[in-house]
């Protein structure tokens, strides 16, 4: 080999090595694009596969909203995202008040988050033949069912508002320090959170709102199912429930502490 073709040789080794630098950083752009698209297309496509699902999961900056038998786990998405009003669980039920209207029926939805609630009406409230009220057993609820009917029912009826003859609102004496958490208790005894509005709590008194259906086997086996019960009684039309709003979810408890709430109930 020659002065010159040696002379040569580290030129040419180091432009390969630049070379195949460039090619590795472009490829490597190429592949982190490819996995950021894949995680923002698997995101958007967060969804509610049917209504009859018994739960689902969508999340908004990780956070996680809870639900029974009805889909509810949705949260509000992005702007380039699917809004919460466009999403199938709340267009669904715009089919059904639509429905319900047309044949002059009436169609009573299971406890629904105060979110989906609010996107339900957003979505009907052009529906001048539709009327949607808001059921959840006082006031000031938060998880409500949805009456959906013909306005011109409502009209007949001479009020804009829902007869309460869709919850019923339990007043509960008892230790429920003893007892764990309440919608733990609920499903252990089979009722499912669907069918369970607002808990509220005030030392040992708790109210708890439930559809009708459920209310008298609730009233039945809280008796046993929770700690020191002094008394469980249906809340009379007019009066209204005080206390801490309690979050309707299952609590995971240390296996223990679980134990130790089910010796307690047998001793009683």
């Amino acid at each position: 080999m020659g002065p010159m073709a040696a002379a040569r040789m580290p030129r040419r080794s180091s432009a390969r090595i630049r070379v195949a630098g460039w090619v590795i950083a472009a490829v490597s752009t190429v592949v982190a694009c490819e996995l950021a698209a894949a995680r923002e297309l698997t995101a958007a496509r967060v969804f509610c596969a049917s209504a009859s699902a018994t739960s689902c999961w969508a999340a908004k900056d990780g956070a996680e909203s809870s639900l029974g038998r009805f889909p509810q786990r949705l949260a509000m998405r992005a702007s380039d995202r699917t809004p919460l009003e466009n999403s199938p669980v709340v267009m669904e039920l715009e089919q059904k008040a639509l429905a319900a209207a047309e044949a002059w029926d009436t169609v009573v939805t299971d406890f629904l988050e105060p979110f989906v609630v609010a996107a339900v009406q957003g979505r009907l409230e052009k529906a001048e033949e539709v009327s949607c009220l808001k059921e959840g057993g006082y006031a000031d609820a938060s998880r409500a069912r949805l009456v959906l009917t013909r306005q011109d029912l409502v009209d007949a009826s001479g009020t804009s508002e829902a007869p309460q003859e869709h919850v019923v609102i339990l007043r509960i004496v008892a230790d429920f320090e003893a007892s764990g958490p309440l919608p733990n208790v609920l499903v252990d005894i089979g009722i499912d959170l669907s069918q369970v509005g607002d808990i509220l709590t005030n030392r040992e008194v708790a109210y708890v709102a439930l559809t009708p259906d459920v209310a008298t086997t609730a009233q039945r086996l809280l008796k046993r199912a929770l700690a020191g019960v002094s008394s469980i009684e249906v809340l009379e039309p007019g009066e209204e429930p005080e206390g801490d709003q309690q979050e309707v979810k299952l609590v995971r408890l240390d296996k223990r502490d679980d134990k130790n709430n089910r010796d307690k109930n047998r001793k009683r």
